[in-house]
C-alpha cells in the first residue's frame, strides 16, 4: 500500500511485530505538525512510535501540492517562522531541514500603504541590553510615520487590560502605531479581529519576541515548500526507522476508554488493544478530539484564513510593460541603464518587468528585493514571494471568503501589483484557498476552552495548536505541544 505527499509516493510502513510484543510504544493520532514534532522528540528519546493520519499526507494544514492549475507545487497556507521559534526549529532540527531557511542581515519589516502608495519600512534595532528601538523610514521620506514616544507608553499601558474592546480602543489612539503595527499584528498572529482578541496570548507573543531582542525577530523564509521542509523529511525519517511507524490514510474512528484510561484503538480494519506501557497522543483538530473523546474540552469557534498564490510569467509581465529588468540579488542600489535613468538593481520574478515610467529610489529598491511584505489598508495582509509565485494571506478573513473567488483574486493582485509596480491586467493564472476553521477564534472565551496536555487520563495526552500553550494557534505552538505531550509520553512510560 502507498500514499502520496507533493507528488511523491511513501510506502505506509506496516509494525514491524504484534502489538502484545511491544512495550512502552506510543501511538500518536495525526500527523500534522503536533504530532510530528512529538513523534520526533519521542524517537530521541529511544521510544517506539505509531503514527496515525487520517489523510494520505503527513503535514496536516502544513504541507505542499501540486496545483494542476498552475502547474507548480504550492503552501497549502503561508506561515512567517522567527528566530525566537524555538521549538519550530527544533523540530527541523531533528529533520534536518533547518538549512532552508534564510534569515535576513538584519530584523526588518518592509511594508506598503495603499492609502497613499508609500513604502515603509520598520527596523528593529539593539539599544541596550534587552531594550529595542523601532525605526521607522518611509520612501519617500515624506511618508515617514511620525511615531512619538507617548504613542509607544500608550500602547505599554494598554496591554496590561483583560478586555479586548479596550484593548482595541486604547491601542487605536497610539498615532500611526495603531494602523501600521497594532492591527497588522493582532490579525496576523491571532487571526481575530482586535476588538474581539484575547489580550493573554498577544502579550505571549510579545514577551516572546519583542521580549527576548532583536535577534528574535529576525524573519526566517524557507526557498522549499512546506512538505519539503516538514511532512516529506519526517516521511523519510519513517522509511529508515524500524522503530518509527507511519501509517496514512488510517483514520482512527473510536477510542475505547475504561473510566480514566485509554483501552483501545479502533480503526476500519482493526482494533488496537493497548497493553500498561502503551500511550496515546492525541494529536488531531478539536472538532475531531471531541468527536473521539466528548468530554474533552476544546475551542468550538473558529477564524477563516484565505491563501491567494499567483504565478507570474514571461508572457505575463513582459505583454504590458516596455523592457525587462535583469537584476541581480547582491546589488539594491541605484545603478545607471543604457536607454532609462536611474533603476535600482533588484531580484525579479522569471521574466519580470517594472513600468519604465517610475523612478525607483534605493529605500523603494530594498523593498521590492524583499520576499515578504506587509500590505497596509489593502485587501491583501502579506505577501510571500519564491519565484515566480506570489502567495497572498489574509486573516480574520470572515467577510472575504463570503465573496466569490474572482473577487477576491482580483482584489488581491491590485495590491500585488501596487506592491510590485506591475499591469492589473491580464491577472496571471491564480489558485484561492479558504480555510474556513483555520485556527480557533482567539477570544477570552474561546482561549478558556483550550485544554491542558494532561486532561486527566492515565495513558492520553493532547497535542496541537488549540491546546493551551499560552500561545495563539501558530506553528510554534501547534510544535511546542507536541513536544509537551512528548515528554508526558515519556515520563509515564518509563514507569
Amino acid at each position: 500500500m502507498a500514499s502520496q505527499t507533493n507528488g511523491k509516493r511513501w510506502k505506509i510502513i506496516m509494525p514491524p511485530t504484534p502489538h502484545h510484543a511491544r512495550e512502552g510504544c506510543v501511538h500518536i493520532i495525526g500527523a500534522g505538525v503536533a504530532g510530528m514534532a512529538a513523534a520526533l522528540a519521542l524517537r530521541e528519546a529511544g521510544r517506539r512510535v505509531v503514527v496515525h493520519e487520517a489523510a494520505r499526507f503527513a503535514g496536516g494544514r502544513a504541507r505542499s501540492f501540486h496545483d494542476p492549475h498552475l502547474n507548480c507545487t504550492i503552501d497549502n497556507g503561508t506561515h512567517l517562522i522567527l528566530a525566537a521559534n524555538h521549538a519550530v526549529l527544533s523540530l527541523l532540527d531533528r529533520l534536518g531541514t533547518r538549512t532552508h531557511l534564510k534569515p535576513p542581515p538584519d530584523p526588518a519589516f518592509f511594508l506598503f500603504d495603499r492609502r497613499n502608495g508609500c513604502h515603509i519600512t520598520l527596523r528593529i534595532e539593539k539599544v541596550l541590553g534587552p531594550f529595542l528601538r523601532l525605526r521607522w523610514q518611509g520612501s519617500p521620506s515624506s511618508c515617514t510615520p511620525r511615531v512619538n514616544l507617548a504613542d509607544y507608553l500608550k500602547s505599554t499601558a494598554a496591554l496590561f487590560t483583560t478586555d479586548p474592546q479596550k484593548l482595541a480602543a486604547r491601542l487605536e489612539k497610539t498615532g500611526p502605531l495603531w494602523r501600521l503595527f497594532w492591527e497588522p499584528f493582532i490579525i496576523a498572529v491571532l487571526n481575530t479581529p482586535p476588538n474581539q482578541a484575547d489580550p493573554a496570548p498577544l502579550r505571549r507573543v510579545l514577551l516572546e519576541t519583542f521580549g527576548r531582542g532583536a535577534d528574535a525577530l529576525l524573519p526566517l523564509l524557507s526557498d522549499v515548500g512546506l512538505s519539503g521542509l516538514l511532512a516529506d523529511p519526517f516521511c523519510e525519517r519513517a522509511q529508515r526507522d524500524e522503530h518509527f511507524t507511519l501509517r496514512l490514510s488510517h483514520p482512527v474512528r473510536a477510542i475505547e476508554t475504561d473510566g480514566h484510561r485509554i483501552n483501545a484503538l479502533i480503526f476500519d480494519d482493526e482494533t488496537i488493544r493497548l497493553n500498561s506501557r502503551d500511550c496515546v497522543i492525541l494529536a488531531v483538530p478539536p472538532w475531531t478530539a471531541r468527536r473521539l473523546l466528548p468530554a474533552i474540552p476544546a475551542p468550538d469557534r473558529f477564524s477563516p484564513i484565505v491563501n491567494v498564490h499567483f504565478r507570474l510569467s514571461e508572457e505575463h509581465t513582459t505583454r504590458h510593460n516596455a523592457a525587462i529588468i535583469h537584476v541581480t540579488p547582491a546589488k539594491a542600489g541605484v545603478s545607471h541603464h543604457k536607454r532609462m535613468n536611474k533603476w535600482p538593481e533588484i531580484p525579479a520574478f522569471a521574466g519580470m518587468t517594472m513600468h519604465t515610467s517610475c523612478r525607483v529610489s534605493e529605500e523603494r529598491a530594498e523593498h521590492v528585493a524583499q520576499r515578504f511584505f506587509g500590505v497596509i489598508d489593502g485587501t491583501a495582509q502579506w505577501i510571500f514571494r519564491r519565484g515566480p509565485l506570489i502567495s497572498v494571506t489574509v486573516s480574520a478573513a470572515e467577510a472575504l471568503q463570503a465573496q466569490r473567488r474572482e473577487d477576491i483574486a482580483r482584489a488581491c493582485w491590485r495590491d500585488v501589483a501596487a506592491v510590485f509596480n506591475l499591469a492589473e491586467d491580464p491577472m496571471p493564472p491564480v489558485r484561492v484557498i479558504a480555510e474556513k476553521r483555520a485556527t480557533f477564534l482567539c477570544t477570552p472565551a474561546q482561549s478558556a476552552r483550550r485544554p491542558p496536555a494532561d486532561v486527566g487520563f492515565s495513558n492520553l495526552f493532547l497535542a496541537g495548536d488549540w491546546v493551551n500553550t499560552g500561545l495563539p494557534a501558530t506553528l510554534e505552538s501547534a510544535a511546542r505541544s507536541g513536544e509537551t505531550a512528548a515528554r508526558l509520553a515519556i515520563a509515564r512510560t518509563a514507569c
